[in-house]
């Protein structure tokens, strides 16, 4: 989660909530507080976001949606 070791008390904190996380809403609000943190103590420029939009049949089962927001396809069946 953090390859450039970073290190802020408060980033740290979030961090340290998220990976304790037991909701993905949770994990996600965490995540998102320490990126802020870090946005704003740090010069970082994101220069680019994976956002992908998907349309699922509802009866299209097996399909595994990944913490990251991934969706897997690969064992999925009709």
């Amino acid at each position: 989660m953090n390859p450039g070791h970073y290190s802020d008390k408060v980033y740290d904190s979030y961090v340290d909530k998220a990976k304790s996380a037991t909701t993905t809403a949770a994990y996600w609000s965490n995540l998102r507080h320490a990126e802020a943190r870090l946005q704003s103590q740090a010069g970082i420029i994101p220069l680019y976001y994976v956002k992908e939009s998907h349309l699922v049949n509802d009866k299209l089962t097996g399909v595994a949606y990944h913490m990251a927001g991934f969706a897997d396809y690969t064992r999925a069946s009709k």
